[in-house]
C-alpha cells in the first residue's frame, strides 16, 4: 500500500514538473515592454520566425505616459 502511494506521489511530482516546463515555454510566446505604450510601427508579422540575433527591428513602441525631470 505504502509503494502505491509512493509511486502515484511520484507521478504526481513528475506531471507538475512538466507542467512548469510547458508554462515557461507558453511565456516565451508573448513580447512584453518593460514599460506601457501604443505599438506605433510593426516590422513583423504574426507566424514570421523571428532569429535571435538578427538585428532586425520588430516593432516601434511610443510611451504614452510624460517623463518627469526632477531637479
Amino acid at each position: 500500500m505504502q509503494s502505491k502511494y509512493l509511486a502515484q506521489q511520484s507521478i504526481v511530482n513528475s506531471n507538475g514538473a512538466a507542467l512548469q516546463r510547458l508554462q515557461a515555454l507558453e511565456n516565451f510566446k508573448a513580447l512584453r515592454a518593460p514599460f506601457d505604450g501604443t505599438v506605433i510601427v510593426r516590422n513583423t508579422d504574426i507566424g514570421d520566425l523571428v532569429v535571435a540575433g538578427s538585428n532586425h527591428i520588430l516593432f516601434q513602441v511610443a510611451r504614452e505616459d510624460p517623463l518627469r525631470c526632477l531637479r
